[in-house]
This record gives C-alpha cells, sequence and structure tokens, in this order.
C-alpha cells in the first residue's frame, strides 16, 4: 500500500509539473487553428523552454511551421 501511494504521488508530481507546459501547448493550438502562426509558435517555444522534454509542443509545433511554409509560399 506505501508502495502505491508513493507511485500515485510521483505521477501527480509529474502532472503538476507538466500542466504549464500543457496549457501553453493548448493556447499555441488555439492560435495555430486561428492561423495566427508566429503567435502559436511562440507559445509553442515557452511551452518547451518550460518543459523540454513535451513531445506534443513539438509535433504541434512543427506542424504550425508546415502549415505556415504553405501559407507562405501560396
Amino acid at each position: 500500500m506505501e508502495f502505491k501511494r508513493g507511485l500515485e504521488l510521483v505521477i501527480a508530481g509529474a502532472q503538476e509539473a507538466l500542466a504549464g507546459s500543457q496549457t501553453l501547448v493548448r493556447h499555441g493550438m488555439a492560435l495555430h487553428d486561428s492561423r495566427l502562426f508566429d503567435a502559436a509558435l511562440r507559445k509553442f517555444d515557452a511551452a518547451l523552454a518550460e518543459w523540454p522534454a513535451n513531445g506534443r509542443a513539438y509535433y504541434e509545433r512543427g506542424s504550425t511551421l508546415r502549415l505556415k511554409s504553405l501559407a507562405d509560399a501560396a
């Protein structure tokens, strides 16, 4: 039972540490959807500065860069 409680505390701590970065990613996604690509990229960069291992931030940043390059080429 102690082991389970210890794991629950570790998981809760990790989720708390990632929460700010995830919030920034969600804001970046909303900006991306509004086609405000530069602002979205700034949010993703801020998310990565806060939590460099945030894979979702890397994915969304890459997706935004791709769409921005297509929009710039058009």
